[in-house]
């Protein structure tokens, strides 16, 4: 098991994975935009908004 972290050092959130497969990573965007709607402030109504994986580092980045 490893975790996917926030790409931003002053935000804690988190989720472990299991493993890379397809319902994983949607259920990891999923929970990470509701953090990002909750947290940091981004609009739930705003569906362009994009997060970028970088699995180099185990970060996920909100990109708005």
């Amino acid at each position: 098991m490893f975790a996917i972290r926030f790409g931003t050092p002053d935000c804690d959130w988190g989720k472990k994975m299991s493993d890379l497969s397809a319902d994983q990573l949607d259920l990891c965007y999923a929970k990470f935009r509701k953090h990002c709607i909750q947290a940091h402030g981004l609009e739930e109504s705003v569906t362009e908004a994009r997060m970028h994986l970088d699995l180099e580092h185990w970060m996920l980045t909100l990109i708005k």
